[in-house]
């Protein structure tokens, strides 16, 4: 078994895993560097892409799925896999794309096990068995959230795991830049009015909206549709924590 890092390690995008077997070869991300000259694409030659007979995507930010298109074009004729949610939320068509839960149970020589990894709706992390083999890939997990639920993994072993760090270096808890954001917040309002927060399409705005709405309950809050939509979908998914409303 072959294991390529393509990308993803030490920088902040085009996430991407080759893992080349006998009886089976697959991605896990497939993601594009923004703004990178040349166009920020995965290290992968046509001879390996033309190999790959699944991607395997944690999510659906485009650092971790924005050159499946590329892929495509230099000779990908695998299959898509994701959570139902991760594929609906991608803004490009595959040509053949599968669910998790129909790969789970179909009948491959490659093992797969998911958990739910708090970043945002539909994103996981994997456990694989492949030729005697167990491979884990965290993908983007997040344990300190206060909106999407997550599949703990201190419990898993595997002969080689690829743990998300992109923040690694830095050392200050997750709930002193809450603390932080919240005082820069209301410092602000004895000046400004109105607040313009942009956020991503999936993820960080859910985690954002319940921050503020905690801490400022008198506020008015607004969004455009797209968001309003997530929201109210989320309502109702197996991707909430309890008490999120």
């Amino acid at each position: 078994m072959r294991i390529k890092i393509a990308g993803g390690c030490g920088e902040h995008g085009r996430n991407c895993f080759y893992i080349e077997g006998v009886s089976c070869t697959f991605l896990v991300d497939c993601g594009l560097m923004a703004g990178e000259e040349g166009g920020g694409y995965p290290d992968l030659t046509e001879k390996e892409i033309q190999k790959i007979d699944y991607i395997f995507l944690t999510h659906s930010h485009a650092d971790h799925t924005g050159a499946i298109p590329w892929a495509e074009e230099n000779g990908f004729d695998g299959v898509v896999v994701a959570t139902k949610e991760t594929l609906n939320q991608l803004p490009f068509q595959m040509k053949h794309q599968m669910s998790l839960d129909e790969f789970v149970l179909g009948e491959y020589p490659l093992k797969v096990q998911y958990g739910r990894s708090g970043h945002c709706v539909g994103s996981v992390w994997y456990q694989f068995e492949c030729e005697e083999k167990t491979l884990f890939f965290s993908g983007d997990y997040v344990e300190e959230n206060f909106v999407h639920e997550i599949d703990l993994i201190r419990d898993k072993n595997a002969d080689l795991a690829v743990v998300d760090c992109a923040y690694g270096y830095d050392q200050t808890a997750f709930r002193k830049y809450v603390s932080l954001l919240i005082k820069k917040l209301r410092n602000m309002k004895t000046k400004e009015l109105t607040f313009l927060l942009p956020v991503p399409k999936y993820g960080r705005g859910l985690e954002l909206y319940y921050i503020l709405k905690k801490k400022f309950p008198k506020w008015t809050f607004s969004a455009d549709a797209h968001f309003i939509k997530q929201f109210l979908e989320f309502q109702n998914s197996d991707w909430k924590k309890e008490g999120f409303k």
